[in-house]
């Protein structure tokens, strides 16, 4: 009986060895994952850094972060106050004519009846 007892948590123990070592290759896998989805995002991160000329160190810092998107939005600021001016050049309301782009571009994205 005592033997039979040892093999049955014998048993037990290596089917629950079975299990984790399968979580650990699936937690592998995701965590393979999670670093490629990472090393895309900061690609696409140090492409719109570069629009406004700056570069994303290796390891960024939040203030990397900051600094980025306050560059960004300055460079965004710039280019819709060029729009506007080029707007009002061909003699229309800057405003009119965003909220008109805006309600063309929806319609494109209608159900088609």
């Amino acid at each position: 009986m005592n033997n039979k007892a040892a093999s049955i948590a014998l048993g037990a123990k290596a089917a629950e060895n079975a299990a984790l070592k399968k979580q650990i290759k699936t937690n592998r896998a995701k965590v393979a994952a999670l670093e490629e989805r990472i090393r895309a995002s900061h690609a696409k991160i140090q492409t719109a850094f570069a629009t406004v000329g700056l570069a994303l160190p290796d390891n960024p810092t939040p203030e990397d972060f900051d600094n980025g998107l306050a560059a960004l939005e300055g460079y965004n600021a710039r280019m819709q106050q060029l729009a506007d001016a080029q707007v009002m050049a061909c003699g229309f309301d800057p405003e009119a004519a965003r909220e008109r782009l805006s309600q063309s571009f929806a319609a494109c994205f209608e159900p088609k009846k």
